[in-house]
């Protein structure tokens, strides 16, 4: 059986099958059915894939990669680890084991959420067909990456740190390849662009990806070595929200605002969480809800 087909994938698939041409593992896998499989579909449907990616859904390279993304936020999702093996046999357990052909709508809903929300950080960094989104081995290397960094590290200008930081890595990986192996022995960057090449031929292994984000991490960190690590505890404690509350005098610190109750204020963070402001009573103030969403400014 065909799911969600246009007539000319069809008769491809028609001419293929009768010139002894087999179904390649995505093409196959979209045949198997089930909420997840259907789920793939949805996420290829993105505009990152219609706007981004250089990759076309030819025998349903898209499909593919939206497998991959759902496999490593479903990994997140189970407490694992977002480096997962993502291979075909991984793949297709995905769509074939029970516990994922019968999830239930609201989980289903909330993994594709979590892609989404990825994918929408993706293109941040990339620009329309991105030529760095050529081959399919970089699209969840890139996903991995961008995912890692702004989980860990923060910034106001992270995003576009990233996005002028990929194509100079990419730059610094071709000059290698051109060097001559007795000038690289001078300088250690080189050892480990020799160890990323060596890795990107063991493809979608998770000990391979894993790796390969920590060297792209090690380069952009050098690059940036003022990039700040991200508190890992966002939120302020119920009593650290009462000495807020107090020390303001109870009232907002930006327009002034008069507090009628302890429910009414909102603790925010005088140099943003996602600017790699701590979650300190030093760097603590107490707003009302209209400062706080006005003063609040995106990772550009």
């Amino acid at each position: 059986m065909i799911h969600d087909a246009e007539l000319d994938d069809i008769e491809e698939l028609f001419f293929r099958l009768n010139n002894g041409e087999p179904l390649n593992a995505a093409e196959k896998r979209n045949a198997m059915g089930g909420k997840m499989c259907r789920l793939i579909r949805e996420v290829a449907e993105h505009k990152f894939f219609k706007d981004i990616i250089f990759i076309t859904n030819k025998r349903y390279q898209h499909y593919d990669l939206a497998a991959r993304f759902l496999l490593v936020e479903q990994g997140i999702k189970e407490g694992v680890s977002p480096y997962r093996d993502l291979k075909k046999r991984f793949l297709d357990n995905l769509v074939q084991a029970d516990r994922y052909r019968n999830m239930g709508d609201a989980e289903l809903d909330a993994l594709k959420k979590a892609v989404d929300k990825q994918l929408k950080a993706l293109g941040r960094v990339f620009s329309k067909k991105d030529p760095l989104l050529k081959r399919a081995g970089y699209p969840q290397l890139y996903y991995l990456f961008v995912k890692e960094m702004e989980s860990n590290y923060a910034g106001e200008r992270l995003f576009s740190q990233i996005k002028k930081f990929l194509p100079e890595f990419a730059h610094d990986r071709a000059e290698s390849l051109d060097l001559d192996p007795d000038k690289k022995s001078a300088d250690d960057k080189y050892a480990y662009l020799d160890e990323f090449e060596r890795l990107m031929q063991q493809g979608n292994d998770k000990l391979s990806l894993e790796k390969r984000v920590n060297t792209m991490k090690r380069f952009f960190l050098l690059r940036h070595p003022e990039t700040k690590l991200r508190d890992k505890r966002r939120n302020f404690s119920e009593e650290e929200r009462y000495a807020i509350f107090i020390r303001s005098g109870e009232k907002c610190e930006e327009c002034g605002t008069k507090f009628h109750h302890f429910g009414e204020f909102q603790a925010d963070h005088s140099v943003q969480w996602a600017h790699g402001g701590g979650t300190t009573l030093r760097n603590a103030r107490a707003l009302c809800q209209s400062c706080n969403a006005r003063l609040g400014k995106p990772i550009a």
